[in-house]
């Protein structure tokens, strides 16, 4: 969980500091972000079902969306 909301927060920042002000498509950048985490967790998952002596499990994407919640709650001083 923790290097998952390590990652959204770099992520963020990244999408920060080089987005386009007269983008055509502006999503928010904490979705933008986001949705970055979410793919990388699923083809973590998908990495695993392909190692030998591992296995995948949506609940390990769960988990690791719950570190990047908790970094967006941080981020914008919920917690």
């Amino acid at each position: 969980m923790f290097v998952y909301g390590v990652l959204y927060l770099l992520t963020f920042r990244a999408f920060t500091l080089t987005q386009k002000p007269a983008a055509k498509i502006e999503l928010p950048t904490w979705i933008m972000a986001a949705c970055f985490c979410l793919a990388y967790a699923s083809l973590d998952e998908l990495h695993q079902y392909f190692t030998p002596y591992r296995h995948p499990a949506v609940r390990d994407i769960g988990y690791d969306m719950l570190g990047v919640f908790i970094a967006f709650l941080w981020k914008y001083r919920y917690i």
